[in-house]
Formats: structure tokens, sequence, C-alpha cells
């Protein structure tokens, strides 16, 4: 009973968490951070209504400053929220957010009478966040954004108060305002170079390592896995078979009388019979059939999930696709021909002797006059 309380528990939470943060990945990231702002918002607000409270702040003003605030962060999380943003340049708001922060900073400036100078440390803290999630020139028009609103106000506030707002003082404090401010934004573009080339290294790397993959797993002429991998590839095989019972086929394909056509026409055709035939093969095989090149013109199919018959029908779609098609276009009257040795895996024997069956049989295809599947 208790169990079933707490699951249901975890539900309504789950339900509240989807309608608070969407259920897109990308909003809920967007909401969090916006979140983040608004706790802190809410703090700020905490402490003006204990200033206003305590007679250190004007409760109109304080109460003008919440209400800008609120409204702000409303009209954020709405729009947020809604999906509205989705589609824009700036999705998560952030220019638009930090500004309001610092609108909101440069108020509380104006408001906060003797102790005023710890908005300063507000709009540091407020550019600094901008810094790790803008660009260096919306950073930059931050910065101006805020010194200018700042200068503004603090001329504002001498001429109406000159008693409170001596000239020398709010002077000590833009020139502050002025040393920081630009500072961050000089960080800001450092810190967005630093973060280009992290992520072209990152892509670079990325890149190498799917390269290296690549040559490691894959065929350079025929794209075809290799012969290590599908060395794998029949390992892996083999144990689900051992843990299903369910069998798999595998084939060994040669193709017909091709050192003649290597000594004939020369090892450019040569190759391009090889790349042909592997895209053949790729079209005609099922999904889920394995094809590598084994060596030279011999490749090697795994057919999972198949016994002899319907893996001998694979082999037969491939032996007409084959008859069907150039695979030497540069050589339109060469006719190429496969021939092929096809086993089924037997319980608890080993991969080695299944090959080698496969590899009789091959044998067997071309003594019988090639073009053909032969089972063993």
């Amino acid at each position: 009973m208790a169990h079933s309380l707490t699951e249901r528990d975890d539900t309504r939470v789950a339900v509240v968490c989807r309608w608070v943060m969407s259920s897109d990945p990308k909003q809920q990231l967007r909401i969090q951070r916006f979140m983040v702002a608004a706790i802190n918002y809410g703090i700020f607000g905490g402490l003006l209504c204990y200033m206003a409270a305590t007679g250190r702040v004007a409760q109109s003003a304080a109460l003008q400053l919440i209400a800008f605030m609120v409204l702000s962060e409303t009209t954020i999380y709405v729009l947020l929220r809604g999906g509205f943003t989705q589609n824009w340049n700036d999705p998560s708001l952030t220019l638009p957010q930090i500004l309001l922060a610092l609108a909101a900073a440069i108020w509380s400036y104006a408001i906060l009478g003797e102790s005023r100078g710890a908005a300063l440390i507000l709009l540091a803290l407020t550019l600094t966040f901008g810094m790790f999630n803008l660009p260096p020139r919306a950073t930059r028009q931050a910065a101006v954004f805020a010194l200018t609103l700042l200068g503004a106000t603090m001329i504002g506030l001498h001429l109406s108060n000159p008693t409170h707002h001596p000239a020398s003082q709010e002077v000590i404090h833009f020139l502050f305002a002025c040393t920081s401010l630009p500072t961050i934004s000089l960080l800001s573009a450092q810190l967005a170079e630093l973060r280009h080339r992290l992520e072209t290294r990152k892509r670079e790397l990325t890149e190498a390592l799917d390269r290296i993959q690549t040559l490691a797993t894959r065929d350079e002429l025929t794209g075809l896995f290799n012969r290590r991998h599908m060395t794998e590839t029949l390992h892996a095989q083999r144990a689900l078979t051992e843990r299903t019972g369910q069998p798999f086929c595998l084939a060994l394909i040669d193709l017909d009388h091709f050192k003649q056509i290597n000594d004939a026409h020369g090892h450019g055709v040569g190759d391009e019979v090889l790349r042909q035939f592997a895209d053949i093969a790729r079209h005609s095989l099922r999904e889920t059939d394995v094809l590598a090149r084994w060596g030279g013109e011999e490749f090697l199919l795994v057919l999972p999930a198949s016994q002899l018959p319907s893996a001998r029908t694979s082999l037969d779609r491939l032996h007409e696709a084959v008859r069907r098609s150039h695979l030497a276009p540069t050589v339109p009257a060469l006719d190429v021909r496969f021939s092929a040795g096809l086993t089924e895996q037997r319980p608890g024997e080993p991969l080695e002797a299944t090959i080698e069956r496969a590899d009789l049989a091959l044998y067997e295809a071309k003594r019988q006059g090639r073009d053909q599947t032969v089972t063993g």
C-alpha cells in the first residue's frame, strides 16, 4: 500500500514537472536556466522587502522595483513555456533576460541610498553570467547598455539630490563600473574563442575517431566490412545462436576467373569489378545480412536467422542480380559471374569447421562449372 502511494506521488510530481517545465528537453533546459535567475530575483525581492520594512528603502520604490521584476520574469516564462521563442535566433531569451537584470540592478542603485554601492556588484555578477551564455558581441552590447543607463541614472540622481549623491562619489562609482564591465566583455570574447577552439578540436577528434573506426572495420576498396570485423561478427552471431537456438548460415563467395580479368584488363578494371559486386550485393541482400571482403576476390556472407532453403534463395537472388548487371562499366562486354559455397552452422560446431565446409562447397561449385551455389 505504501509502495503504491509512493508511486502515485511520484507520478503526480512528474506530471507537475512536465506542466511547469514542458515535455520538450530543450524547453526544459531553457526553463531550468530561467528558474535559476528567478530564484535570485526572489531572494533579492525578499531583501528589498526587509529593507523597506526597516526603513532603509522607501516602500513605494521597493514595491515598484519588485513589480517590475515580477512582470519581467512572468513575461519571460510565458514566452518560454508557450514555445513562442523556439524559432527565434535566441530561443532562450538570454540577452533580454540579461538586459532586464541589468536594468533591475541599476534601478536598485537608484533607490538603495547609502547601500547603492552593492548594486554595482550585481551589475558585474549579471554580466558575468551573460559571459558564459552570450556571444562576445551581445556581451559588449549589454555592457554598453549597462554603462549608458548607469551613467544617465547617476546624472539624474546628482541633479535631483546633490547632497546625498555628490558628483565625486558618483564619478568613483561610474569609474568602477567602467573598469569592471568592459573587462568582463573582454573575457567574454576570450571565452568564446576558447569555446570555439574546443568545439573545433572536439569535432576534429570525432572525425578522426570515425576515420580510425572505418579503417579498422571496413575494406578500403569496396567499403564492405574487412576480415577482422567479420571474424568478430561471426563470434557474436555464434554466441547469439547458442543462447537462442536460432540458426544462421554463411557462404563463401568467389568471383569466377577474376585472375584472368586482372591479366587481360588490368587491376583498375579488377578493382572496378570488386566495387560493383559489393554495391550490387548490398542492394540485393537483406538488411540483416552481413557481407565482408574475406580476401582478394573472395567474400564471406553471414545470413542471420536463416536455414539453408531461405539462405539459398538469397544467393539465387544475388546470382540473378549479378547476371543482369555490368560489373565493369568501362568494359561492357565483360561478363562476370560468381561461385558460392553455402552451409549452415551446426550446434556446438567451431566456426573454423563451418567455414571449412563452406570452402569445400565453394570448391565443388567451381569444379561443377562455376556460376552456381553448392551447399555443404
